[in-house]
């Protein structure tokens, strides 16, 4: 099982901290791991090193480039991996996550994208119909094993195929939220969830975002 590990940060060491240790409770070990830190911050830098530096492969941004050149420099990286897990800095992991079955469904579905791992609510309008995937409840799909939408490809934690991040990394679009989705809904990808639309979140969100480009 050839699974890189491709961590997202921007300098917020407590959540990053506490992100690292909710990985390495939760998931078997990975083939390949990387930071990717664009704090711009040569002190964080420091401390990535020597906290980090051994277990992880560290790409150190020398000023804040932003959300699309931190994900191109991480997919890049680990872009001969079969799979990429993808990270940000600010999520823990409320279970054991088994990758074999969701390596399987991904298989089985060479249509899905991604396979995500569902948050609990964030923002206004999630937080009143109570779910993510109730805000929009017509554009999600429940099948064995997993749910899809065709909303957005996301970057909270998730497991992605090598073609997938081939595609993307081909693509001259910046490397968004928005333009992804643009760019895999072009090529008639759909974005998997595990689990049912009405499962309970699998990770928390224990920060907010503050990188250029993401979505609130």
């Amino acid at each position: 099982m050839n699974v890189a590990l491709v961590v997202i940060t921007d300098g917020r060491q407590d959540f990053l901290s506490e992100s690292i240790r909710s990985i390495d409770i939760n998931f078997p070990p990975f083939a390949q791991q990387y930071i990717v830190d664009d704090s711009g911050d040569p002190e964080y830098w420091d401390w990535l090193d020597d906290t980090f530096g051994g277990p992880f492969t560290i790409f150190h941004h020398p000023t804040r480039q932003g959300c699309s050149r931190a994900v191109s420099t991480g997919w890049l990286a680990a872009s001969e991996c079969d799979y990429v897990w993808h990270a940000e800095d600010d999520f823990t992991y409320n279970e054991h996550v088994d990758l074999e079955p969701m390596i399987a469904i991904l298989d089985a579905n060479p249509y899905l994208a991604q396979l995500a791992l569902k948050r609990q609510p964030h923002g206004p309008v999630e937080s009143a119909a109570g779910d993510l995937m109730a805000v929009e409840p017509s554009r999600w799909e429940d099948h064995e094993g997993f749910c899809d939408t065709d909303l957005i490809f996301t970057f909270n934690p998730c497991l992605i195929p090598k073609d997938v991040i081939a595609v993307a990394l081909a693509d001259p679009s910046p490397r968004t939220e928005p333009e992804v989705t643009s760019c895999l809904l072009a090529q008639g990808y759909r974005f998997g969830y595990l689990g049912q639309t009405t499962d309970p979140p699998r990770i928390t969100h224990i920060g907010e975002r503050r990188m250029e480009g993401w979505l609130p």
